[in-house]
């Protein structure tokens, strides 16, 4: 962007704003599903199918 007059906090504004939307895309689960948790909850089937970002 050669000769562009775009002012710093425009370009951090919109860097926020984009992140703020990547982070925004939680999903909740509830663990062990509708019977709830306990010791003998097979977690191992319940994991199938659903993904975990650090």
């Amino acid at each position: 962007m050669v000769g562009s007059n775009v002012p710093p906090a425009l370009l951090l504004g919109v860097t926020v704003a984009m992140a703020m939307v990547c982070s925004c895309g939680a999903t909740f689960y509830l663990v062990g599903g509708l019977a709830g948790w306990d010791m003998s909850t097979y977690l191992d089937s319940w994991l199938v199918g659903k993904t975990f970002l650090p």
